[in-house]
């Protein structure tokens, strides 16, 4: 913004007089040439907050924008269940059902031996 100002006085800046004399004695004319340049720089202070503000609502409607664009990204990714939550239950009931019985053939023999202990009491290792 002070780069703005600056540029806008140079560019108002009168130029110089040709005359043989580099010192002014008429105040008049000086008062006159600066008034410009004040009217600008008092314009150009003056939009200063404006051009500020602008500045920040635009960021902040980019940032929601970007934001709001996130956030539908992030839902889109988002899993979804394949199967509702008694359906799930009701399979993993299955699967434990199944894993056990394809198994007990693997320790049958031990399964018989322990019936054979508990039926007698403890006293049977079930050997014979």
């Amino acid at each position: 913004m002070f780069a703005a100002l600056l540029a806008s006085t140079a560019l108002l800046t009168p130029a110089p007089a040709q005359s043989r004399s580099a010192v002014t004695t008429d105040a008049s004319v000086s008062r006159r040439n600066a008034l410009p340049l004040f009217g600008a720089g008092a314009l150009a202070l003056a939009a200063a907050p404006r051009v500020a503000l602008a500045d920040d609502d635009a960021i902040a409607a980019i940032a929601a924008r970007a934001n709001a664009a996130a956030a539908a990204e992030r839902e889109a990714k988002k899993p979804k269940p394949l199967r509702n939550d008694e359906e799930s239950s009701f399979q993993v009931g299955g699967v434990l059902v199944a894993g056990v019985a394809l198994s007990v053939p693997f320790f049958f023999k031990n399964l018989q031996r322990l019936g054979t202990k508990i039926a007698s009491g403890g006293k049977d290792d079930g050997r014979g």
